[in-house]
């Protein structure tokens, strides 16, 4: 079970990462002519920079599953003290921005210049929600069973081989 004030974080900060994400969706068509070497606002009609695609009800439904999976697995995470908040509010606040873009105007809008893929600001939370969830979890793992646990991260136990 969640605590109170992990739960107000988590719930309020996944509210404000999904607002300014969407906020950034409305502002980059009038900032790209000021920016147009960082700036291409577009349309994605695909998931996933275009491997998956499907009408739009049907992604914007496995897009939901995906998020209320999400959010049940973080929920659990947190309640175990094995990763913190700010990594799930990331991973939530982007899925839930780009979920609700989809569901309002049946694509994302992307508008970020990033070498040959453009994203937005959901896709970078969630990239980086992941990452950091990824890590802590790293960090909290025990030892595989049957294996020597190391004597400090980044060093590794020999057994004589």
């Amino acid at each position: 079970m969640l605590a109170a004030q992990p739960a107000v974080t988590l719930i309020a900060g996944t509210a404000v990462v999904a607002a300014l994400d969407l906020a950034s969706k409305a502002a980059a068509p009038a900032l790209a002519p000021a920016a147009p070497w960082l700036l291409a606002p577009m349309t994605n009609d695909a998931l996933s920079l275009g491997i998956a695609t499907a009408t739009a009800p049907a992604l914007v439904a496995a897009m939901a599953v995906g998020l209320l999976a999400a959010a049940l697995v973080v929920v659990r995470l947190i309640g175990t003290g094995r990763v913190g908040v700010v990594g799930c509010v990331l991973l939530l606040g982007g899925a839930l921005g780009n979920l609700v873009d989809r569901a309002a105007t049946g694509a994302v809008h992307d508008f970020l210049i990033t070498g040959p893929v453009v994203l937005n600001v959901a896709d970078l939370a969630v990239l980086t929600g992941t990452v950091s969830i990824a890590r802590a979890l790293h960090r909290t793992a025990g030892p595989i069973a049957g294996e020597p646990a190391a004597s400090a991260p980044g060093t590794f136990v020999s057994e004589g081989r």
